[in-house]
This record gives C-alpha cells, structure tokens and sequence, in this order.
C-alpha cells in the first residue's frame, strides 16, 4: 500500500511490450524503497500488454493502468505518463528494461541530501533478450556484441568523465552535448518541478537528448558508483528501426507525412534551453562556444545528410575507452533509450 501522494512516480509507455513487460515489473515492484506508484500508460498495444498490466494492477494497488484509444506516437505517450503521475519525484522505466532492488533507495537518497540536483541515476549495465550481462568495458562507447540470435548488437557505456555534476552551468551543458551519446539518464529519476521547466519528450527523434539538456542546466546529475540500471538490447527496439522517416513515424505518426530533420530540431531544442535558462554572461558564452562546437563537427553533418536522404555515408566512430572531450556522434539509427 503507497500513501495517498507517492514521493515516487514511475511512467511505464508501453506498445506491445508483452515479450519483457512481466520482468520490467516485476523488478521495479521488488524495490527496497516501497513509496512509488507506476503509472503505465498502454499505446494501444495489439498484443497481450493490456491482459498483463491489468493482472499486476489487480494485485498491487501502486500499479495504474491506462490505455489509450488510439496510437498516439512514442513521444506524446511517454508525456502522458508524466501527466498522469502524482509523485514528488518521477522517473521514466522501458517495458524492456530491469532495475536492481535498491535503484529507488539509492537514488531517492542522492536527490534528498543534494537539492541543486536534479536528476539521480546509477551506472548501466547492458543485458541481452535473455536477461545475461553483455560486459563492455567502461567508458566504450560503441561496441558490436554477437546478440543470442547470432546477429550483432551495438552497444556502449558511459560513467563518471562527463562533468555533469559539475558546479559550473557550462561544464554540465558540454557533457550533454559533446560526451553523451547513448542518453540513459533519460531514465534516472527526476526532480518533477525541474521536469516541469521544461518541454518534455517532444515530437522528434533525439528528443531525449535535449531533455536532458534542459535539465542539466537547472542542475546537477548524480550517480550511484553501482550498475543498478539493465538497458536490455534486443532487435525490436527503436535504435533497430532503419531509416529517418520510420524513426519519425515511429515517435510521432502525423511526421511520416513530412519527414522533418530531427538534427535541425536538436539543435533548435538545444538552443532554446540555453537561452531561456538564468546563467551569469560568463557561463552564457561558454555554452554559446559549446553549442558552436556541436553544430560544426562533420561527423553531425554528415549524419544529417544521411538521416534526410536516407543514404550510407561512412561517418567514423572512435570506440574509447576515455571521452576526451571532442564531439563523438553515432548515427541517428542507434537507441536513443527511448524503446516503446
């Protein structure tokens, strides 16, 4: 029984989750810190999701079910839980992915003792469809890894060499830009009156990336030194889904009709999360700089020529085992986290 005002919000999207959903449940349900409610929000799935979401909110009154009447796109479904949900804090959780008994705890401790955080999440773990740890080295960002099916998976981690518990605004801002690629803050949980601030999950591909900028200009994120966070990597997630106009179809079903840029939205997101964030003139044009540095690397052009037309040019990407600071961007085509 979860009191009457949770200090935890869990938003679950999912859209034929069937395959893992059970898993994903079951470990959040085995937290150690029992204040949270999951507010699942079911985008019409086809498959057997809603008959699982109602089975485990009939037997734990923390877990709430909506279903909505029509596909409404990954986006607007993920917002939908945040609407829904009543918690001081709130977290996003993937149908697909599993969490470690005392994610909660240790993360709702971070957030207690440090109010200029914002966001707390752990380090990752990579696990394939059948729940086993794919090891990948510290700081790898980009791995191909045999899946158990015998195809391969990319995969990469990232930790503690981004500065984003920095004290200064700019030193954050660049470790969002310029040394995330793989975005599983996304799913750390969050200060929901910061979360307020910003524009959410909005309808085009990468926009968890400038979510997190937004955040991360309001103020710090934290990590246990712990892999309590399993990213499950199989091939029917949306880093899996081939070119830019089903990715945008994907997050938001009216797009496929104009196929928009996502790179030029990013960058548009980016932009007006510095400018609208209080900031000293000092850290103002530090960002300015940093925002400079992303919007003229090659390897982010090139990408956008490949996303927009759709072709194969080779952009080169550099598997290290520290960032070092300069812009490291993988093809749009990777999960981006974000896997209804």
């Amino acid at each position: 029984m979860t009191s009457l005002k949770p200090r935890v919000s869990i938003g679950m999207p999912v859209y034929n989750g069937a395959q893992y959903l059970e898993r994903a449940l079951d470990t959040l349900l085995a937290q150690t810190f029992t204040d949270f409610e999951i507010v699942i929000t079911d985008n019409c799935s086809t498959d057997n999701t809603q008959e699982i979401c109602e089975r485990y909110a009939a037997q734990d009154d923390r877990v709430k079910y909506h279903r909505n009447e029509t596909n409404i796109g990954a986006s607007r479904n993920y917002n939908r839980c945040y609407d829904l949900a009543i918690g001081e804090y709130f977290k996003w959780a993937a149908h697909d992915d599993e969490h470690a008994p005392t994610y909660l705890e240790k993360t709702v401790a971070l957030l207690d003792t440090h109010p200029d955080a914002v966001l707390a999440h752990s380090y990752t773990d990579i696990i394939d469809r059948n729940s086993n740890v794919i090891p990948v080295p510290d700081n790898v960002l980009n791995l191909m890894v045999k899946d158990p099916d015998g195809g391969e998976m990319r995969v990469g981690v990232e930790y503690s060499d981004r500065h984003v518990d920095s004290d200064s605004v700019s030193e954050r801002y660049q470790g969002i830009l310029l040394q995330t690629s793989w975005c599983y803050d996304i799913f750390g949980l969050m200060r929901r009156n910061a979360l307020a601030n910003t524009n959410l999950q909005e309808s085009f591909y990468g926009t968890d990336k400038v979510l997190l900028a937004e955040m991360v200009l309001q103020g710090k994120f934290l990590h246990v030194p712990e892999r309590l966070f399993l990213n499950r990597r199989h091939a029917k997630q949306s880093g899996n889904i081939k070119t830019a106009k089903e990715r945008e179809a994907w997050n938001n079903p009216s797009a496929a009709k104009h196929h928009p840029i996502p790179q030029w939205l990013c960058m548009k997101g980016y932009t007006r999360a510095m400018w609208k964030t209080s900031m000293s003139r000092t850290e103002r044009a530090r960002c300015v700089s940093i925002l400079a540095r992303y919007a003229t690397d090659m390897k982010s052009w090139l990408t956008l020529f490949n996303e927009k037309l759709d072709l194969n040019l080779h952009i080169a990407v550099k598997s290290q085992p520290k960032d070092t600071g300069s812009l490291t961007m993988p093809p749009l085509a990777k999960d981006s986290g974000r896997k209804i």
